[in-house]
């Protein structure tokens, strides 16, 4: 690889970074407001973005946030709602490992692109097991709620984590002649 390489995919990465947490968080929002609910604060990065733009700083230590009210608010809906922003990017992740496989980008953008999105299943695998920079485990919280067993939970996320990292894994450092 060379450095300038080395340099698009630092950037490419830090990129998929700040797009990955307005996807969660735009997972919470999109899920909000479908079940009738309504956003009353969205925070990314620093910034309120919702209601009003400005800079707030890091309050809470939390790096991504998003508030949101129901009008009949019952605690399946907000179990679903906190499992929106997770498993958005979860569902992010599944495209970009299946488009690797079946569109086999040749671009080193591309495929630094779609490498990176393929990691987005680690939001809620870190979420579950609390290896998260900021907040608490919101997927595993909601599985709970919602009627899963907390064991039966975690290890469907270590499949998940096994799974995923494999076929990311065969995907790029398979044989050059397989492709």
């Amino acid at each position: 690889m060379t450095k300038s390489s080395l340099v698009i995919f630092i950037f490419i990465g830090a990129v998929a970074v700040f797009i990955a947490l307005i996807i969660h968080e735009f997972g919470h929002v999109l899920t909000a407001l479908i079940m009738g609910g309504k956003v009353t604060a969205l925070r990314l990065w620093g910034f309120s973005v919702y209601p009003e733009f400005s800079y707030i700083g890091f309050r809470g230590g939390l790096i991504g946030y998003t508030h949101w009210v129901l009008p009949m608010f019952t605690s399946v809906e907000n179990a679903i709602i906190l499992m929106a922003g997770s498993g958005i990017t979860l569902l992010v992740s599944v495209v970009s490992i299946a488009s690797l496989y079946f569109f086999r980008p040749v671009s080193f953008f591309m495929k630094t692109a779609l490498f990176f999105f393929s990691l987005l299943y680690l939001d809620i695998v870190t979420y579950t097991f609390g290896l998260r920079f900021s907040g608490k485990s919101e997927p595993l919280d909601a599985a709970q709620t919602l009627g899963i067993n907390e064991f039966l939970w975690k290890l469907c996320m270590m499949i998940v984590f096994f799974v995923f990292s494999a076929l990311i894994a065969f995907y790029f450092f398979r044989r050059s002649s397989v492709r």
